[in-house]
């Protein structure tokens, strides 16, 4: 399992990280005292985190749309093929809200 004890011990103890697992799925009491924390961050990221699968959807479509790679071969180029491709999705969405479509 993703939140197992030997994973939580990992991100903690060897990578010096805060594991950000939400472990109130888990079901049960927090047996590892060190877990508090991370409960307590999980519960007041979990608006933010709920949101997510907004993001996702967007990234869905902008892919299906538009397709999945930037063609661009400069860096900045990839960044403004990538804005245009962010702008077009907004344009989609507008019309597709408005009918136009």
């Amino acid at each position: 399992m993703y939140d197992s004890e030997e994973n939580i011990r990992l991100v903690w103890n060897d990578l010096g990280a805060l594991p950000l697992i939400d472990i109130a799925r888990r079901g049960g009491a927090i047996k590892n005292p060190l877990m508090l924390p991370v409960k307590c961050l999980v519960e007041v990221n979990k608006p933010i985190y709920g949101r997510r699968w907004l993001l996702e959807v967007a990234f869905k479509t902008t892919k299906r749309l538009f397709g999945c790679e930037v063609r661009s071969l400069s860096g900045r180029m990839a960044v403004i093929e990538t804005a245009f491709k962010a702008v077009c999705y907004n344009l989609y969405r507008l019309c597709l809200h408005s009918e136009l479509l």
